[in-house]
């Protein structure tokens, strides 16, 4: 597919409720006062020379008076400390969080798009979703953005893999597949994600604008004009969970649009930025959707 004129047109509305409640436990009591003694042991003040000049002043006195003598060196002397502790307050406080998210986004697209073999495409779409949650406390990491398509093929199983997605050094676990695929840049051509570096978003936190600068013929579409089109790849599973990396036309990914707008949805465990549009080879519409993961 390649685009020659189009005429597009993205909206959205989203509406984000949230009701937090806290309560926090005060407890306040006072611990006796105590007296803390501690003895400490002091060594004699004699070092090792002076005590052998008095054993052979020990000796020539024996040596002269003919008797045995003895001679009583200072034993060890203790200092006694006394330390009081006043009575103290001591405070301990329990607290409690209660969130209620109510959030609703919807997106729509819709358009005509004229191909250079003379193909006219008018296509709509909408998106939406609702989500209302509870939870006594949620707590986010840190989070990195890939671009993620929804695919128009039958859901696969989804499967487990590692990256390193945020550069720390460390990998990180999320699931592939499932009817969704994560768009790869594969710059080497070694047909496998060689790291996060390799997807869109996770360096520059904006994976459309790293689209957009494949776009070489400055159409505002990624399509078969783009020199780079063959190396966008799409990260997914198959049937039986397999993950594999394909090239977009082998989904019948024809071109996909850079523009988009914020659809702001907050999942368990992702949270959706930004939403857009990819035509399909038989003239379909699907949507992509820059993802913020948690890890």
């Amino acid at each position: 597919m390649r685009i020659e004129e189009y005429n597009v047109a993205l909206s959205s509305e989203n509406l984000s409720l949230k009701y937090v409640r806290n309560s926090s436990k005060v407890r306040t009591y006072r611990a006796p006062s105590t007296i803390e003694i501690t003895v400490h042991e002091k060594a004699p003040m004699i070092d090792e020379k002076t005590l052998n000049k008095i054993k052979i002043l020990k000796m020539m006195l024996e040596k002269l008076t003919g008797k045995k003598l003895k001679i009583y060196l200072p034993g060890p002397q203790y200092e006694i400390s006394v330390t009081k502790k006043d009575a103290q307050d001591i405070t301990e406080i329990e607290s409690e969080t209660e969130t209620l998210n109510i959030q609703y986004s919807n997106f729509s697209a819709s358009g005509q798009v004229k191909t250079k073999e003379g193909k006219i495409i008018d296509f709509s779409v909408q998106l939406s979703l609702f989500q209302l949650s509870y939870s006594y406390e949620k707590v986010y990491g840190k989070v990195v953005d890939p671009l993620i398509l929804d695919l128009k093929t039958p859901n696969g199983k989804k499967q487990l893999v590692e990256i390193d997605l945020n550069f720390d050094g460390e990998l990180d676990k999320f699931y592939i597949g499932g009817g969704r695929g994560l768009l790869v840049y594969d710059k080497n051509g070694n047909g496998k994600v060689d790291d996060a570096t390799e997807l869109l978003g996770p360096v520059t936190k904006d994976g459309f604008s790293e689209l957009a600068k494949l776009d070489s013929d400055g159409d505002n579409w990624i399509d078969e004009d783009d020199l780079e089109f063959l190396k966008l790849k799409i990260w997914t599973t198959d049937e039986n969970g397999k993950e594999k990396l394909v090239g977009l036309l082998d989904l019948s990914v024809g071109a996909i649009f850079l523009g988009s707008v914020s659809t702001p949805f907050d999942y368990y465990d992702s949270v959706v930025r930004r939403t857009g549009i990819y035509l399909t080879e038989d003239g379909n519409v699907g949507t992509v959707r820059q993802f913020d993961f948690k890890v």
